[in-house]
């Protein structure tokens, strides 16, 4: 009896040792993989990162530094979206109608480059093996990302098809329309504009839907639509308003 106990320890301590040994050696190759990245990647990377890392301990959190989808949700909503861009002299100054200096702030490549950079520090991390959560670009980033690109995305589509995908498919990495709306019913249209671009959207939508359901097919809705639009030279917005006529 008391040489199977000693084997059964003998055999957790070899398990254990092994263990050791695989994570010493994944901790290697994930500091020789960030060591040999290109220098212009660790560059970007590694300043967000740290503006990510000092973030963590300004606002002191229990599980410090580890990357989490609502930390890094968080930190984007409060430290990087809407920041203002530093002045330059290359930087023309915005004005408005009334001669006003408007405010620029950080776009949405800037956004996704900061994004990019905390997701890298969290696979670093889970090669570590100190994060234990799943990758951070769940639903709540994508909305959050979506929500940046709203003021110049869907005001942007020019064609019926382009506002179909948005809708149904998503772009630019966007959740869809319709995600957001099954996820979360009208919260995530939480200003004015969203709401309004929206409904005047779903005009259409439901058009192409009502087509649809009358046995036509989604390609050949979305073609006639487009081609009335192509006729009366009309846009999406004046679409919509001659949709709601009945026409």
């Amino acid at each position: 009896m008391e040489s199977i106990s000693n084997g059964l320890l003998a055999e957790q301590d070899r398990q254990l040792e092994l263990h050791a040994k695989i994570q010493l050696h994944s901790q290697k190759v994930a500091h020789r993989i960030q060591k040999n990245r290109p220098a212009a990647t660790t560059r970007q990377y590694d300043s967000r990162q740290k503006e990510f890392i000092d973030f963590c301990t300004k606002e002191g959190f229990p599980d410090g530094q580890v990357v989490t989808e609502k930390k890094l949700v968080y930190f984007l909503d409060h430290y990087v979206i809407n920041r203002p861009i530093r002045p330059s002299r290359y930087l023309r100054n915005r004005t408005d109608s009334q001669g006003a200096a408007v405010v620029q702030t950080l776009g949405l490549p800037s956004v996704k480059a900061y994004t990019s950079a905390i997701v890298d520090l969290w696979r670093f991390q889970q090669s570590l093996g100190t994060n234990p959560y799943p990758n951070p670009r769940g639903h709540l980033l994508l909305l959050i990302l979506y929500k940046t690109t709203s003021g110049h995305s869907s005001t942007q589509r020019a064609t019926v098809r382009e506002l179909w995908e948005e809708w149904h498919v998503g772009i630019h990495g966007n959740p869809s329309i319709q995600s957001l709306e099954d996820s979360y019913g009208c919260r995530w249209r939480s200003d004015n504009k969203e709401r309004v671009f929206f409904s005047r959207r779903k005009v259409i939508i439901d058009w192409i839907q009502a087509r649809v359901s009358k046995g036509i097919l989604l390609a050949d809705a979305i073609d006639e639509i487009e081609l009335m639009r192509r006729n009366s030279q009309r846009t999406l917005y004046q679409l919509q308003a001659l949709l709601k006529k009945g026409v």
